[in-house]
């Protein structure tokens, strides 16, 4: 059996030796699995921020449908100049607001996954694994995504069915650039305030202090987000893609400075 086993490496010696990228991805890939499994647990909770996110993408809807300008248009004579700009500019504001929820509620996750680790005492035997520290951040990052992505994807179905359906041009207040273009900005969003949130989860030393503290470093940023959702007509999609841009290279480069800056013995010593 080992001249067999012996014959095999020496054929293929990467199975023996697997490559360092490969090594990378594989840990990266057991950190994710490990946070989803976690958010998994929490199933009530989850369900109800997807419930939630349902709800919102009908208001959103709602506004769309109520607004007093729309009602000025439908009853003024000269409503066609202002049904476009009236509805078409709620219509693709809201999608902004619809998303605003997940992209928090994501970031919360991301801002409590080390301090919980610290909590429980599992967060030495993390560190104790041959794990990099760049695998580490960058799995807990797409896992504490998992939750905002899930309820980002129940909201938008919800609402572009919902204005897919509100009339026979309804469809043309979303156009589909737009639409990704939004969608594109809310997930560089979501990885960058994800990312600044797990940063400071790191050296929070408790649940409580990581989710005040988040919450407090990230509220210019959301303000920010909301006056850009009254800005989404004017901008259109090319200036949407690159604040998108912009955010996810933010994002990469907090990652790569984290792995390099953050020793283990920096978050034991929290």
């Amino acid at each position: 059996m080992s001249a067999v086993t012996d014959t095999a490496v020496r054929a293929h010696p990467s199975r023996a030796h697997p490559s360092r990228r490969s090594r990378q991805s594989r840990d990266l890939w057991i950190i994710v699995g490990r946070e989803v499994r976690s958010y998994a647990r929490q199933r009530r909770t989850l369900v109800a921020m997807i419930v939630l996110a349902a709800i919102l993408a009908n208001a959103g809807r709602a506004v769309v449908a109520i607004s007093p300008l729309v009602q000025l248009a439908v009853h003024t004579r000269h409503a066609a100049g202002i049904n476009l700009s009236g509805r078409q500019g709620l219509a693709q504001s809201a999608l902004v607001w619809i998303g605003l929820l997940p992209v928090l509620f994501g970031a919360q996750q991301a801002a409590i996954t080390i301090a919980a680790e610290r909590e429980r005492r599992s967060l030495t035997a993390l560190l104790a694994t041959p794990i990099s520290m760049g695998s580490i951040f960058s799995g807990k990052l797409l896992g504490s995504l998992t939750p905002g992505v899930m309820m980002l994807a129940v909201a938008y179905t919800v609402y572009l069915a919902s204005i897919a359906t509100a009339g026979p041009q309804a469809a043309a207040w979303l156009p589909l650039p737009i639409v990704f273009a939004v969608l594109s900005l809310l997930l560089g969003l979501s990885a960058l305030m994800n990312t600044i949130a797990l940063l400071i989860s790191a050296f929070a030393p408790t649940v409580a202090a990581a989710s005040i503290s988040a919450t407090f470093v990230l509220l210019p940023l959301s303000f920010a987000v909301a006056v850009l959702s009254v800005k989404v007509t004017d901008l259109g999609p090319g200036p949407l893609a690159l604040l998108a841009l912009a955010a996810l290279s933010a994002t990469g480069i907090l990652l790569t400075g984290a792995a390099r800056l953050i020793g283990r013995g920096q978050l034991l010593a929290v």
